[in-house]
């Protein structure tokens, strides 16, 4: 599997973040994460035109894996 990134509007306040992204290995999909109340950790899914689909946290708490 490839690495995927994508961009979003940091300057938003939304609790929920939707962005495309595009993987080095060509798949495409899209990511749904909710922030935390400090807006600077939270959750997600991303699911891939492919049918891949997956979950992340982000934060301080992915720290510890």
């Amino acid at each position: 599997m490839g690495n995927c990134s994508g961009a979003y509007d940091s300057l938003s306040l939304e609790k929920t973040i939707t962005m495309p992204v595009l993987c080095s290995d060509g798949r495409k999909g899209i990511v749904i994460a909710t922030r935390d109340s400090n807006g600077q950790a939270g959750h997600g899914t991303v699911q891939l035109t492919d049918g891949t689909k997956g979950t992340f946290i982000f934060g301080p708490s992915a720290a510890n894996f």
